[in-house]
């Protein structure tokens, strides 16, 4: 068995296994942020899940809330996963934002736009705790 290009001693395989799993145990602080950062970059949450986060957050529906946000995502553009629409105070005012998905979490949401607004800007935009 070889590790770091050297042949590990001949030990029993308990021994030797140990070794390397010692070896991972102290790398995983180091190996831990690129393996995050790879699975929010293929391992996306879906759409549905998407929608259900961001229904959550009551903090975007305005001061007065609209009984029913109903909120719905689809595919993105201009660099976002997802575009969101929701209704913002009433079911007669619905708005949008863009939104960057991880595997676990929304981790960018822009600022409300009206449904018209043919670009989703960054302008606004915050960056979501995990």
């Amino acid at each position: 068995m070889l590790f770091g290009g050297r042949e590990l001693p001949e030990r029993p395989l308990w021994v030797r296994l140990l070794t390397v799993a010692l070896v991972l145990y102290v790398a995983w602080p180091v190996v831990k942020p690129g393996v995050a950062s790879l699975q929010d970059m293929f391992l996306k949450m879906s759409a549905e899940e998407a929608a259900s986060q961001l229904g959550r957050r009551r903090s975007l529906f305005g001061p007065m809330p609209a009984p029913d946000p109903d909120v719905r995502c689809e595919p993105g553009s201009d660099g976002w996963d997802y575009v969101c629409s929701y209704n913002y105070q009433s079911k007669l005012h619905r708005v949008k934002v863009g939104v960057l998905a991880g595997h676990e979490s929304l981790t960018r949401i822009s600022a409300p736009h009206e449904m018209t607004a043919k670009r989703i800007t960054a302008t606004g935009a915050f960056v979501s705790g995990r």
